[in-house]
């Protein structure tokens, strides 16, 4: 985790009140597998659903999306067709151990990969660093 910083708040010139910040942790990498297709998904979707969700994630500030290699987390994602609706599931896993950290299912109607990303993105940042292994 990350260190703690301890520090003062004023909130009258007579009154201090005593807080603690927790500093920011380093960067978090994380995998993102190319998503599984099965029923009627149209693996161009699949593909382009793939590269929004990377490109949003690595947007943040702290996330580095690794594109091989050693990384903490992996990302599963698996999309499902059915009568011309998609269907997006996101798993979170801790690399190396496979242990479930989070996981997710979106209709793809009216979700974008952007949005898919903001959930990802807490719950990645919510995960105890380098995986748990520190």
């Amino acid at each position: 985790m990350g260190d703690i910083i301890r520090a003062f708040i004023v909130v009258s010139p007579l009154i201090w009140v005593p807080i603690t910040l927790a500093a920011e942790a380093g960067p978090v990498d994380v995998l993102i597998l190319p998503f599984e297709i099965s029923g009627d998904a149209d693996p161009a979707f699949a593909q382009s659903a793939h590269q929004k969700l990377s490109s949003a994630v690595a947007n943040h500030h702290r996330i580095e999306v690794l594109a091989q290699g050693e990384a903490a987390y992996h990302v599963k994602g698996h999309v499902h067709a059915d009568n011309m609706r998609h269907f997006v599931g996101l798993t979170l896993l801790v690399a190396g151990t496979g242990k479930v950290l989070w996981f997710e299912n979106f209709d793809y109607v009216g979700i974008t990969p952007e949005m898919m990303a903001e959930d990802l993105i807490q719950a990645l940042l919510a995960a105890p660093p380098s995986g748990g292994r520190e």
